[in-house]
Order: C-alpha cells, then sequence, then structure tokens
C-alpha cells in the first residue's frame, strides 16, 4: 500500500470501530492493507436512523443549543457557523460575533431558542447542515426543517459519556467525508477533547484512591428567595451526579431518576441528612447574573426549620455554582465534562488537595481552583 495513505487507513479504521462501539452507525466499503483504493464512508446513520452520504464538506453550520455550539469550536469548526441559539455564552467567540453588528460579515445571529427555533429563518439562510440534539421536543423541528428542504443531521440525546463520544465522532464523520483529501494531523487535533475527557476522569479515579469520604450529599437547582418551598434535585442518570459519583459520593439523598421535586421535610430524617449541599440552576444564582451573596442565602437557610437541621447548613457545607461553573453541569461536552469532574472532586473530597479549602460561592473563575492540585 501506497505509505501516505496507511496512516489514513488506519485512522479511519480506528475511527469506524470506535463510531461501532459506540453505537453511531458507519459503513464502511473498500480498502484494505493489500490495495491502495480508497476508503469509502457509504452511508452515515443519525439518531433518528437517518442515512446520509456526504460529497464534500459542509462549510456553513447551524447549531440549534449552546452545547452543539461548544462542541464544534472545541473540534475546529467554529469559523464556518453561521447561526447559532439563544442562550450562547462559551466561547467567547461565539459571543463576540453575536454582539457584532448584523451588517458584519461575522455577525453570528440567533436562530432562536432550542426549544423555539425559528424554522424559516433557519431555512432561508441556507446553510450546508444544520445539526440539532434528540429530545422529544426536537423531533418535530428535524421533521420539519427536512420536509423544508433542509438538511439536519440528529445528535445523540445528551445523557452520559457514551452520547458525547457518539456525537463527536458523528460530527467528526459528516465533516469529513470520504471525497475530500483526509488532514489526519486536523482530524485528530478535533477529536483532542475527547482524550481531554479521559484524562480528567483518570486523574480524578487517581486522586480519589485515597482519603475519600462517601458523604450524603444534595444538588439541587436553586433556591427561590422563599427557602420554604420544596426543591427540585439532580437524582441519578444526569452529569452532574455522575460526576458525584466519580469523587467517590454516591450517598445521593435524592435517589430518583432525572431531576425531581423533593418534599424538602425528608432532609430531616438522619437517612436522608445532606452533609453537602450544591445549588445550581436558577432562582438566586440565575441565568444571567452572578451570584455574591452567600452569607445572606445562608442566615435564611439557618432562619428556616428544616434546612437549619441539615449537617450542611450547620457545618457551612452550602456550594453555589454559578455563571461558567452551573453552565459546566449540563452543558454535554468533552470540555465541560473534562472541568465538571475536576471541580465536583475538589468540592465533594477538599481534604485530598493539600492545602485546599474550597470557596462557597463558584463562578467563571472555576478552573483557578485547578492550579497546582492537577
Amino acid at each position: 500500500m501506497d505509505q501516505e495513505k496507511r496512516p489514513i487507513v488506519i485512522l479511519a479504521t480506528l475511527l469506524v470501530a470506535t463510531i461501532l462501539l459506540s453505537g453511531t452507525y458507519i459503513v464502511m466499503m473498500g480498502g484494505s492493507d493489500d490495495d491502495d483504493s480508497d476508503i469509502e464512508f457509504a452511508q452515515i446513520k443519525d439518531a433518528m436512523n437517518t442515512t446520509y452520504k456526504f460529497k464534500e464538506s459542509p462549510e456553513t453550520i447551524i447549531s440549534t443549543a449552546p452545547s452543539i455550539t461548544e462542541t464544534l469550536y472545541a473540534m475546529g469548526y467554529g469559523d464556518k457557523l453561521i447561526a447559532v441559539s439563544d442562550f450562547t455564552t462559551y466561547p467567547q467567540d461565539a459571543v463576540d460575533r453575536m454582539a457584532l453588528d448584523s451588517s458584519d460579515p461575522n455577525h453570528l445571529p440567533s436562530m432562536g431558542s432550542y426549544f423555539e427555533p425559528n424554522t424559516e429563518f433557519i431555512t432561508d439562510l441556507s446553510a450546508d447542515i444544520v445539526f440539532i440534539t434528540k429530545t422529544s421536543g426536537s423531533v418535530n423541528v428535524y421533521d420539519s426543517l427536512k420536509d423544508m428542504g433542509q438538511t439536519v443531521v440528529m445528535l445523540h440525546q445528551e445523557e452520559s459519556i457514551a452520547e458525547i463520544y457518539k456525537n463527536y465522532w458523528l460530527i467528526l464523520t459528516v465533516m469529513n467525508p470520504p471525497s475530500i483529501d483526509m488532514d489526519v494531523t486536523s482530524m485528530m487535533e478535533s477529536i483532542n477533547p475527547l482524550y481531554d475527557m479521559r484524562d480528567s476522569i483518570e486523574a480524578v479515579k487517581d486522586k480519589m484512591k485515597t482519603g475519600t469520604t462517601d458523604r450524603q450529599f444534595l444538588i439541587h437547582l436553586g433556591w427561590e428567595s422563599d427557602v420554604s418551598q420544596d426543591v427540585w434535585a439532580a437524582g441519578t442518570g444526569n452529569f452532574i451526579t455522575a460526576a458525584a459519583a466519580m469523587a467517590n459520593m454516591t450517598k445521593n439523598t435524592a435517589d430518583t431518576p432525572g431531576f425531581a421535586q423533593i418534599n424538602k421535610e425528608l432532609y430531616i430524617d438522619p437517612e436522608t441528612n445532606p452533609e453537602i449541599i450544591i445549588s445550581v440552576g436558577w432562582g438566586w444564582t440565575g441565568w444571567d447574573q452572578s451570584f455574591d451573596d452567600w452569607d445572606t442565602m445562608m442566615d435564611t437557610l439557618r432562619n428556616d426549620p428544616v434546612w437549619n437541621s441539615t449537617n450542611a447548613v450547620k457545618n457551612d457545607q452550602v456550594y453555589v455554582f454559578t455563571e461558567r461553573a452551573e453552565e459546566i453541569t449540563s452543558r454535554a461536552t468533552a470540555n465541560a465534562y473534562a472541568d465538571l469532574v475536576k471541580l465536583m472532586a475538589m468540592i465533594m473530597q477538599p481534604q485530598v488537595f493539600t492545602g485546599f479549602t474550597p470557596d462557597k460561592v463558584i463562578g467563571n473563575n472555576y478552573s483557578d481552583m485547578f492550579d497546582g492540585h492537577w
């Protein structure tokens, strides 16, 4: 075989093997170690099991969710975006482009929110491809865009690390069809975030081998100013509780699938009394504002008979995730999850990190805590 083609064949073979293992289906035809025939990906199936065959790399892309935008930027395709969704806050280049005047050729308009996309606006832009994430509500949007003649690829629902892998490989394959010359270096750089995520997970596992304590915890979606109300808590099967588990924290006081509203009286019971509370989401933390009033929040909790009975409030073990720290708890991207597993380990097992005391309010500068510890 031509020596220049060998690395392409090897990379393609590894790519296909990984995709097949992750559940993203790609049929590979032709090409072997014994001949010079070209490798051809005959078909690509997205999360809706729709078959595609791309002959050219898409030059213009529309992202319908902040997590998709982050992933495309991380993979090196941010310059191909011509529209994104509301609530796009990362990376900064996307934010800066959205702020440009609409007459500027680099302006990045919003196509609406993930829940209410403007399908007419999307089709008017005539993008080569639209990426959308599979949820119960997005299927109708997917079908509508296809009926309007738009090429749209459905990514896998973002519920686990496996889905992160599937989506990276699916995007990579769409962006690198067989008819173009494969740049092996660029392709490997595109999947670097996956390696970073893997390395972060391994680093956390290594750190957690000694000195950890499995304490009862509660992760909830932000108090409103009226703390007398019941709370929405993170149960099983989501990114933030999975990250907690990697920090050897398995005693989740909200032992329900997904997110559920929990009667706060539950936390008086010693069996479910949380020793640490992490507050993320809305309420006092807010989507678009920083949170710097931890003392006032704690005074309010101490004046509530239920919350004042929890070990977390008694011992000042209440932490607030806001700004970017809040976002990484729900952004299903490799970069975000790589940071989340490290952050959760440091908040939930601070004794493992020499000379470290976590901040009570964690926002845009959360990565500063990593210095000297990872």
